[in-house]
């Protein structure tokens, strides 16, 4: 019955002559469909106030985390040795990667890794800068087969002055596995400032992490 009064009290409206008593009176469904237009939530980026309103985008997390350390017997080596005055000097060395995480499908197959760097910078006992270079890693499957490589290339302008020897791990992978991935490594190398100063150094070890994002 209710339903009923409700269809033909709308027909009624829409057939009434302009202007008339009927035709000029509100609807009988207006109030429940203004009443549910009114509860649908507006959407995240709406308006408030006439100004739009950004929902901020999730940062992406990193492709692949490694540790990363100097082999005992071959740690990295510099020519000519390192002194207090900042200089040009040449580096060669390698790195192993081991017990890498992904969170992605992109590199849930890589577990360790085996780096070859080569690479020239302004160095001195306490910084590191304008580092040039390339980083040739080969890695290698939870059974340790190999599953493929990566080359990064080294590019860091800036002054590294708490732990120079991380300059040697800032880069980009641009060939090979995890291609476009920004690479940053945090290495904590034990060499004496005073030993540095009086003799030079030749010879880093350090251990740490290294990241690709």
């Amino acid at each position: 019955m209710h339903t009923a009064w409700l269809i033909t009290a709308w027909l009624v409206a829409a057939l009434a002559p302009a202007g008339s008593a009927l035709s000029s009176s509100p609807h009988p469904l207006a109030g429940v469909i203004a009443g549910r237009a009114s509860a649908v939530p507006p959407p995240p980026d709406a308006p408030v106030g006439g100004v739009p309103v950004r929902v901020a985008a999730r940062a992406p997390g990193p492709v692949l985390v490694c540790d990363v350390a100097t082999p005992l017997v071959r740690p990295l080596g510099f020519t000519p040795p390192v002194r207090l005055v900042p200089g040009r000097v040449a580096v060669r060395g390698n790195f192993e990667l081991t017990g890498c995480a992904s969170a992605g499908r992109s590199a849930a197959s890589l577990r360790s890794g085996w780096a070859v760097l080569k690479a020239t910078a302004q160095a001195s006992c306490t910084s590191v800068r304008q580092v040039r270079g390339s980083v040739l890693v080969t890695w290698f499957d939870v059974t340790g087969r190999p599953a493929g490589t990566s080359k990064v290339r080294l590019r860091a302008d800036r002054l590294v002055a708490r732990h120079p020897a991380e300059a040697l791990l800032d880069g980009a992978v641009t060939a090979g596995r995890l291609t476009g991935a920004r690479v940053h490594g945090v290495l904590a190398a034990p060499a004496t400032l005073l030993g540095c100063a009086t003799a030079g150094t030749t010879t880093l070890s350090g251990a740490g992490r290294i990241t690709f994002r």
